[in-house]
This record gives structure tokens, C-alpha cells and sequence, in this order.
């Protein structure tokens, strides 16, 4: 009986295919147009390229196959959660944020992958975007798809703590932290941060 070919050469040649095919995928797409089925079809072969990369490990490179994916489907719900568990790998958050925001858009997704997107375009407007009220406004709209969202409500009253406006909600969302957690130490900079300010 004849060996066949080694695993490893195996998971490289379909590792090779989906790139080529990833490849042809970004040469045809055309940005900016309703998406038809063929940029579907070009969104589900660039999704395979993403998943690829991330199981070898190559969380950036899956960043970026996820926003070409998006790019060529915008409703594509697997590439926008990649995208948004993957934020920390790209360089250009605004672009990542405009395709989120599309993608919740155009899909509708249910209520708990909802407050994920938000979560992680609250995110990107706390960190690089450096814009602290649409942060508060897109954590505020994940708590509204799913109120036990902890992460994100530990990410409202961390940002409050910087608007003065909210610093009586921050006191009273940091309260309620550290009365689960006693040891939260941001909860303790962001209260320090407030008695400053006042």
C-alpha cells in the first residue's frame, strides 16, 4: 500500500490553495458596490484564508483577511466578530470601526453578538480613536442588548472616570465593583482620579 503524502505537506498544500484563492478573491472585489452574490462568494473564500491564519496562529494576518472578507460582505458576522476579538493586531482602528458599524448595519445580528460589536467599538473609541464620549455611547449600547455584559460595564465605569459629566455615575459603578472585587485596582486609580479632578 502506497504512503500517502506526509499530514504536514497536506495542511500546507490547503493552506497554499486558500491563499491562492484568497489571492483571486481580493483582485476582483470592488469596494463600494451592494454586495452581489459573487462578492459573497469572495467573502466566504477570504473567510477561509482568515480561519486559516488563525489557526496557524497568525492573529494579525486573520485581522486582516477578516476586513477584506467584510470589504466584499459587509453582513458577514463571522469576519466582524474576528475583527472585534482581533482589534489589538491592526494598525487602522477607524477602518475596523466603520466596517463594525456597517456590519451591524447591514446584518442584524441577535442581541448578544450585538453587545460584543459594540463592546469592541467602544473599545477602539477609548483607546486609539481617543474619543471618550462615543466610547460611553457604545458601551451604553452594549449594556442594552445584554445587561449582564460585565466586561462592558467594567469598561463604562472605567471610562466615565474621565468625563466629568459621569463622575457621580463612575463613583457609583465603581462602588458596585469593588464591592465584588475589593482588590479591582482600576477601580481604585479611576476613584483617585476623580477626587483629583474635584
Amino acid at each position: 500500500i502506497a504512503a500517502g503524502p506526509p499530514r504536514s505537506a497536506s495542511r500546507r498544500r490547503s493552506a497554499d490553495e486558500i491563499e491562492c484563492g484568497a489571492w483571486a478573491a481580493r483582485r476582483t472585489s470592488r469596494p463600494g458596490r451592494r454586495p452581489g452574490p459573487t462578492d459573497r462568494a469572495r467573502g466566504a473564500i477570504l473567510w477561509l484564508a482568515a480561519e486559516a491564519d488563525l489557526a496557524l496562529g497568525r492573529r494579525g494576518d486573520a485581522a486582516r483577511r477578516a476586513i477584506e472578507a467584510l470589504g466584499c460582505d459587509p453582513g458577514h458576522l463571522p469576519a466582524a466578530r474576528l475583527l472585534a476579538a482581533e482589534l489589538g493586531q491592526l494598525e487602522d482602528w477607524r477602518q475596523a470601526v466603520v466596517l463594525l458599524e456597517r456590519a451591524l448595519d447591514v446584518a442584524h445580528p441577535e442581541r448578544s453578538v450585538e453587545s460584543e460589536l459594540w463592546e469592541a467599538i467602544g473599545r477602539a473609541y477609548a483607546g486609539p480613536l481617543e474619543d471618550i464620549e462615543r466610547a460611553q455611547r457604545c458601551y451604553r449600547r452594549a449594556l442594552e442588548c445584554n445587561p449582564l455584559r460585565s466586561s462592558a460595564r467594567e469598561a463604562l465605569a472605567d471610562t466615565t472616570a474621565f468625563d466629568p459629566a459621569a463622575h457621580r455615575e463612575s463613583v457609583a459603578a465603581h462602588r458596585e465593583l469593588l464591592a465584588s472585587n475589593p482588590a479591582r485596582r482600576s477601580s481604585w486609580r479611576a476613584l483617585e482620579r476623580i477626587a483629583e479632578h474635584w
